[in-house]
């Protein structure tokens, strides 16, 4: 899966998903959406969504990240995390 993007100060923000429609997961989904890469060459996805749809939820909504090899759900972040640097974002996908 590949991210669109367009260069921004702090990593790459992302124009679209290329699955997300097939899970229904955009109509979930609030803005914006980022994409980075980790310090071991991992593309990876971030998005806000909706915790509505989800089992035994943590807050109204969690950072999902997304890579080809994982998927991390983060229920406990900052309002600023679109802000957040490439190192700053690989530590708090960590907090799951």
């Amino acid at each position: 899966m590949t991210c669109p993007h367009v260069e921004f100060a702090r990593g790459r923000r992302c124009l679209g998903l290329t699955n997300a429609n097939q899970d229904g997961v955009e109509s979930l989904m609030t803005n914006p959406r980022l994409c980075f890469v980790d310090s071991l060459g991992t593309d990876w996805r971030i998005y806000e969504v909706a915790s509505a749809n989800v089992p035994a939820p943590r807050g109204s909504n969690c950072l999902i990240f997304e890579s080809t090899q994982a998927v991390r759900r983060v229920w406990n972040y900052p309002a600023n995390w679109h802000k957040l640097s490439s190192d700053e974002l690989t530590a708090l996908s960590w907090n799951t």
